[in-house]
């Protein structure tokens, strides 16, 4: 069974599906998607989540033939397409804005979609005292 057919395993209260997967290392939940914890910054050890999707592209070799001649080649065994990873939804959760900054975490801004919280949303709170609680403001993410 792909490990991925175990995520859509219907949980139950009595017997909930949880699963461990360690910061940096990809665990597929699709047929087309992996998941990536990354370490987040916070009060407490914390982590975030990338999803990647992915993708396949045609071979610079074979982006002038047309859809006939690729059919033939694809029939004939040959593979024209290259696949690579895109970062698709990005999940925070509570951290401070050096989540961001942090070059390890570079995929998240690349992301399709960014879910993240912002404790503060106004600049009443400073950003030292915003970082030393663990949370991230408004204005931070907006600046």
């Amino acid at each position: 069974m792909p490990p991925w057919r175990r995520v859509f395993e219907k949980p139950t209260i009595a017997s909930p599906k949880i699963l461990s997967v360690k910061v940096g290392e990809d665990f597929p939940v699709s047929p087309n998607r992996t998941m990536r914890p990354f370490r987040t910054t916070h009060r407490v050890p914390s982590n975030g989540y990338l999803i990647y999707k992915q993708e396949k592209s045609l071979l610079p070799q074979y982006q002038n033939l047309t859809g006939h001649e690729i059919g033939a080649l694809v029939a004939a065994g040959t593979e024209v397409h290259e696949k690579h990873s895109v970062p698709d939804i990005a999940y925070t959760g509570d951290t401070t804005f050096d989540c961001f900054l942090d070059p390890a975490n570079a995929d998240i801004l690349q992301a399709r979609i960014l879910i993240t919280q912002a404790t503060y949303i106004d600049d009443r709170q400073s950003p030292a005292k915003a970082k030393k609680r663990g949370h991230t403001r408004l204005m931070d993410i907006a600046s």
